[in-house]
């Protein structure tokens, strides 16, 4: 773990990050690939599963083609209704 402080040669400086004064060693225990598989969406009930790019992938075409089906309707204008004449 580094251990931070100001620096007491430099004048004080915006934005600076302040000076690494040293370090100690720490252990670190637990099993670091043991994951608790809930995202927050699932915490806030949103979903039940945890989701893959697949569903990301999957999501984005279907959204890009539904937008490119609405463009279509837009540039198409209004449906020819009976007896309705357009000059």
């Amino acid at each position: 773990m580094k251990i931070y402080g100001e620096s007491s040669t430099e004048p004080e400086k915006r934005y600076s990050s302040a000076e690494c004064k040293g370090c100690k060693k720490t252990p670190i225990t637990g099993d670091p690939d043991q994951t608790l598989r809930i995202t927050p969406a699932m915490a806030a009930g949103v979903t039940d599963r945890v989701f893959e790019i697949s569903d990301v992938v999957r999501l984005m075409d279907e959204r890009e083609a539904a937008m490119k089906a609405e463009r279509k309707n837009a540039l198409d204008g209004p449906a020819l209704r009976p007896g309705y004449k357009h000059f």
